[in-house]
């Protein structure tokens, strides 16, 4: 070491200086001292050095990483609060608009992330606005397609009850009475209620129309059938089958209240009082066949067919009257050749 400080000496003129010592393996801080001519020596081993180094290098990693850790879930947080979860809340929400839940995202303020002073939060408004506004139009679109519907619907109504009348006498027609005599037929037939048909045929017709014409004719069928419609109750209905063949089906109705209204109908007809020379009763009138459903009628063909005899021979006989099914009459008229 002396030696090395006596070196070291000679080369610098500094009053305090580090020499390697290599031999010794230390580092020599050396000091001049004026006066006595002595030095002042502080021996430091390279080799505590080294281990103070590496303890703190290693306190310094420790420190760094731990540092990382720390700003790493600094990041996180607020990436996760700032960023992560405004922004599910945000497609949550568009989710519920694509679902058309217009009003989960309207009416929830924790739906869209309006606290955010950011981007994201400027974009949950405007995004809440433009929701606003599209449920707004889609409301008053629904409201303009439910009317239009129910229009709709009405005009199909209107036009279906239009298909099912007749165009002369505005009472319903031949589709309708098939359809309607198929429906009460078939719940009959099930147990559920009973019913009466009549069919009957104003006298005398072609003649009318031979002397009158066939507008007065048609005024006639007109007069008819709107007193066959008013002498019925509100549960029956009347129908024109074919030229001036007209029906009635009694809805739960037995044959005597049947036959009750059916005579009351024969009355009415010939109480207008439409002047018809060529009838042998003066005056227009209805001859009728009634017949009330049984289990042996095994169709409604067959039903048709038993009611179109007894109108046969009500118009066999003197006319203007009402044969019931299943009921004895004398033959006290010669039958009339006339139509």
């Amino acid at each position: 070491m002396y030696h090395e400080i006596h070196e070291a000496a000679t080369t610098t003129n500094k009053d305090a200086s580090v020499i390697d010592d290599v031999e010794g393996e230390n580092y020599l801080l050396v000091s001049f001292l004026p006066g006595p001519d002595w030095w002042f020596v502080m021996v430091y081993p390279k080799q505590l050095i080294a281990l103070e180094a590496h303890h703190t290098s290693r306190i310094v990693l420790f420190l760094g990483f731990s540092l990382f850790i720390l700003y790493y879930l600094a990041v996180y947080y607020v990436l996760s609060k700032q960023v992560r979860l405004p922004l599910q809340r945000l497609q949550n929400a568009v989710s519920l608009i694509a679902d058309g839940k217009y009003k989960d995202v309207l009416h929830d303020p924790q739906a869209l992330p309006l606290e955010q002073k950011n981007e994201i939060g400027q974009l949950a408004g405007a995004f809440l606005d433009m929701s606003s506004d599209v449920y707004h139009v889609n409301a008053n679109l629904q409201s303009i397609v439910e009317s239009r519907t129910e229009e709709l619907e009405d005009a199909n109504a209107k036009l279906r009850d239009l298909s099912l009348l007749d165009a002369l006498t505005s009472i319903h027609n031949r589709r309708s009475f098939d359809r309607d005599i198929a429906k009460v037929f078939d719940q009959a037939k099930g147990g559920v209620d009973s019913f009466s048909l009549l069919l009957a045929d104003i006298d005398y017709f072609k003649s009318y129309n031979d002397i009158f014409g066939h507008t007065a004719g048609d005024e006639a069928l007109r007069r008819v059938s709107a007193v066959i419609a008013m002498s019925i109750r509100e549960e029956d209905r009347v129908y024109r089958s074919g030229g001036e063949e007209l029906a009635v089906i009694f809805n739960t109705c037995g044959n005597h209240s049947a036959k009750i209204t059916g005579g009351h109908i024969i009355s009415a007809v010939q109480d207008i009082g439409i002047q018809h020379s060529g009838s042998r009763h003066g005056v227009i009138t209805i001859s009728a066949g009634l017949v009330e459903y049984n289990p042996s009628l095994k169709d409604v063909t067959a039903m048709i067919n038993v009611a179109d005899t007894c109108l046969y021979e009500a118009k066999s006989q003197r006319r203007n009257c009402l044969r019931v099914s299943g009921e004895q009459y004398p033959d006290n008229s010669p039958a009339d050749s006339k139509a």
